[in-house]
């Protein structure tokens, strides 16, 4: 989970269940393979989070990317979000993705849309004991200029002791045609993210201190 508003405030992540429950939807569970921890790639240019965790790695895996999630729920609630559908991990070309789609009002803008239909695919890049990597794409097609460009967001945990971890979360705006807009865009899904995810840490540690 994890995850995030879009342009503009053009953005959002999830929450809780066992493993097992997790990937119940997929063909195969993905296992948590005992090998050293993996080596994270460098992080994107758009710092989000770097939060110290009193939670094991693998539990917080859990807890953001769950399909029946308090966490996400409680998030979209906040931000007012409608047209939720959070969908069941799938095995895509041998790799877990899930897809969540919501619709998010966002602030006035120089590009004019009240709200943003947003399109967000997760991707698990790696998961082993003590450290796992996933890719989140955000797309907003029905906003002006939504089909050129999207939002790249890269989750990053590992494990610093017993009962504790680290979670980075990292993102990009990834431009796939030209846009004469590009510098409004760019600023106002910066703004959006880095809003969203403050959000999501303050409920985290929320999520976290009641446990």
């Amino acid at each position: 989970m994890f995850a995030f508003e879009q342009a503009a405030a053009f953005e959002a992540k999830s929450g809780h269940g066992s493993e097992d429950n997790l990937f119940k939807d997929a063909d195969e569970p993905i296992g948590v393979h005992e090998s050293e921890p993996i080596i994270l790639p460098d992080a994107l240019p758009i710092a989000l989070v770097d939060e110290s965790l009193i939670i094991g790695c693998d539990s917080l895996f859990d807890m953001l990317l769950g399909t029946t999630s308090g966490l996400v729920s409680k998030f979209l609630q906040i931000r007012a979000c409608h047209s939720i559908s959070l969908g069941n991990w799938t095995n895509t070309g041998g790799q877990k993705q899930r897809l969540v789609s919501y619709t998010v009002p966002v602030k006035k803008n120089a590009l004019g849309p009240s709200e943003a239909a947003c399109i967000e695919q997760y991707t698990v890049n790696s998961k082993q004991a003590g450290s796992w990597l996933v890719t989140l794409l955000v797309h907003t097609p029905k906003v002006p200029f939504g089909d050129t460009f999207h939002q790249q967001l890269q989750w990053a945990c590992q494990q610093e002791g017993s009962g504790r971890c680290r979670l980075r979360v990292t993102g990009q705006v990834n431009f796939t045609k030209a846009c004469f807009v590009k510098g409004i865009i760019q600023k106002a899904s910066e703004e959006g993210m880095k809003e969203a995810y403050q959000l999501y840490t303050r409920i985290l540690k929320e999520e976290l201190a009641e446990q």
